[in-house]
């Protein structure tokens, strides 16, 4: 009898457990994009991009979740800030050898 009860409970945990993570497994895109967009800004990040690619795309940034049972995935890209895409570039600054050969030419 207590066999039985135990087999039960333990049964009903897993069946439990494993339609946990059915449910998770088929979240909307839209609804995961928020939470994975709250966690990066959480962090600090400002500047970022979350796009909803097939899971075959190819160069769309860092793959960081699955939705939709696994038919979509959401890539992450960080972007540049604005002080960032509005620095000068230069170019680097003479070696004191390229300098002193130079001055004697």
């Amino acid at each position: 009898m207590k066999r039985s009860i135990i087999l039960t409970c333990l049964f009903t945990l897993a069946l439990a457990s494993t339609h946990g993570d059915a449910h998770a497994a088929r979240k909307d895109c839209d609804a995961l994009r928020a939470e994975i967009a709250t966690r990066i800004e959480s962090n600090g990040v400002r500047y970022y991009q979350l796009q909803v690619v097939e899971p075959d795309a190819v160069d769309v940034g860092r793959i960081v979740g699955s939705c939709n049972g696994g038919s979509r995935r959401i890539a992450y890209q960080r972007l540049p800030g604005p002080m960032e895409a509005e620095l000068p570039t230069f170019a680097a600054a003479p070696t004191p050898l390229e300098t002193r050969a130079q001055d004697e030419i």
